[in-house]
């Protein structure tokens, strides 16, 4: 209940304008399973990815888990994002590697795989 009590609010901010709020509400979204209400927020999500690798993970989270999967939106979270960038986070390192496995990127996501060994 009190995701969805914060989503009532950071949705109430974001129409306001409060771009801040943008992220922690599809995150409450994410959180409560509702990824159909996280699609409209897309195209304002990912003008955000590169400013904070935990935006990729949510849109990379959200892309498997949606239904139906949203394998454009997975491969647009993680363009141009490297590969260094995405190590840099743990929790982004295994959403991304789970994506690129879902989605059907195996030697994508074995490379970061290795890269996150060397890194240990």
């Amino acid at each position: 209940k009190s995701y969805d009590k914060a989503a009532q609010q950071f949705k109430r901010a974001w129409e306001l304008g409060d771009v801040d709020s943008l992220h922690p509400l599809a995150v409450s979204y994410f959180v409560t399973k509702q990824y159909e209400k996280i699609k409209p927020l897309i195209p304002d999500l990912m003008k955000l990815r590169h400013q904070d690798i935990q935006v990729v993970n949510t849109l990379a989270g959200y892309s498997f888990n949606a239904k139906p999967p949203d394998r454009v939106t997975f491969f647009e979270a993680i363009k141009g994002i490297g590969d260094d960038e995405i190590l840099k986070d743990e929790n982004a390192t295994q959403t991304v590697i789970k994506g690129l496995e879902f989605f059907g990127d195996a030697s994508k996501a074995q490379a970061l795989k290795a890269k996150t060994r060397t890194m240990e």
